[in-house]
C-alpha cells in the first residue's frame, strides 16, 4: 500500500495526519497500539486484552491498515481498517447484531474499528474531523465504496453530528450508559467532508465501541 499522508493546521496545531501499516511504519504502530490502551482500556474500561502496555488483539495484522493523527511526534487519534475478505471484527465477534442481514464479504468493503482520540487532547472535536477526513480519503483511494462498524449509540451520534450518513444493519444491548450496540456502516459516495462534531461530552463520547 502506498501510504497517505498529509499535514494540516487546525487552530493553531500541527497534525500529521497519515495512513499506514505495520510492513511501513513499524514504531508508529506499536505507539497507536499504546495510544488504544490508553483511549479504550484506561478511559472507557473495556476489557481488552494488554501487553507491554500496549492494546492488540486478532484484527491487528500485516494486511490491517492503520490511521493516525500525529501531534509533536505522537498519535493523538487512531483507526484501523480491514477488508471484508478475510476475518473482522463484526462478522467474527458480532454477527448478533446484523439482525439476519448478510454481512458483506468483498474487497469493496471493508470495516473501522478502534476508532478514537486521546482523553486527555485538548481538541478531540478537530482529531475526530481528521480521522473521518482520512478515512474517505483512503477509501478513494482505494476503491471502497462501502465502510461498516460495530460502535454505539453514543459514538453514532459524534458521527451524525459530523455530518455522516449512515445506515444500521442491526442493534443489541450495549454495556453502560453509552446506549445500545449497533452494527452499520455508510455508503462511501454518500459522503460530503466530514465536519468537527462538537461532542458535548467529548471525553466519553470519542471513542468508538468495537
Amino acid at each position: 500500500m502506498d501510504d497517505l499522508a498529509y499535514t494540516k493546521r487546525v487552530a493553531g496545531r500541527e497534525f500529521r495526519v497519515l495512513a499506514f501499516t505495520v510492513g511501513s511504519h513499524t514504531d508508529l504502530v506499536w505507539q497507536t497500539l499504546r495510544l488504544r490502551k490508553r483511549i479504550f482500556v484506561d478511559g472507557l474500561g473495556w476489557p481488552l486484552a494488554v501487553r507491554d502496555g500496549a492494546e492488540r488483539d486478532q484484527f491487528d495484522r500485516r494486511d490491517t491498515v492503520y490511521g493516525a493523527v500525529v501531534e509533536a511526534g505522537a498519535p493523538v487519534a487512531c483507526w484501523r481498517m480491514l477488508p471484508t475478505t478475510g476475518p473482522y471484527l463484526l462478522a467474527e465477534v458480532f454477527p448478533h447484531l446484523a439482525g439476519g442481514h448478510p454481512l458483506p464479504r468483498s474487497p469493496r468493503a471493508w470495516e473501522i474499528s478502534r476508532f478514537g482520540a486521546d482523553p486527555a487532547h485538548p481538541a478531540p472535536d478537530a482529531c475526530t474531523k481528521e480521522l473521518l477526513a482520512l478515512m474517505l480519503a483512503l477509501a478513494r483511494q482505494r476503491g471502497i465504496e462501502t465502510v461498516c462498524a460495530v460502535t454505539d449509540e453514543a459514538f453514532e451520534r459524534v458521527l451524525r453530528r459530523a455530518g455522516l450518513r449512515l445506515f444500521r444493519y442491526g442493534t443489541g444491548p450495549g454495556p453502560g450508559e453509552r446506549g445500545a450496540l449497533v452494527a452499520g456502516g455508510l455508503h462511501v459516495a454518500e459522503q460530503a467532508p466530514p465536519r468537527a462534531p462538537q461532542a458535548r461530552q467529548a471525553g466519553r463520547d470519542l471513542g468508538e465501541a468495537a
